[in-house]
């Protein structure tokens, strides 16, 4: 049984002995599906290389970014009060269906 995804035999089936043989021969002397190199996508490849390259700074970046988002909960907490204020009963979903 074989699923749609699968990779195809190494060596087909329904061959005679010898030429079964020399397909397995053949196929033993090459890179077999599972030895290949890796297909990486230019995306993943630049993503990967900028966290390298800034790799001593992450922590930092981090940090700095956190600090960004608190200030940003800061600033929206008066929103939020209010929001929280004119809802008619406490716990109504705020969008009722």
């Amino acid at each position: 049984m074989a699923h749609k995804e699968a990779l195809p035999p190494v060596v087909s089936q329904g061959l005679g002995e010898d030429e079964h043989f020399e397909a397995a021969h053949h196929a033993a002397a090459s890179a077999l599906p599972m030895e290949a190199p890796p297909v990486v996508d230019d995306d993943l490849h630049h993503a990967a290389e900028a966290v390298w390259e800034q790799r001593h700074s992450l922590a930092a970046a981090r940090s700095r970014n956190l600090e960004v988002i608190q200030e940003l909960k800061e600033r929206w907490e008066p929103v939020t009060r209010l929001l929280r204020a004119s809802r008619k009963r406490p716990g109504a979903h705020p969008n009722p269906p």
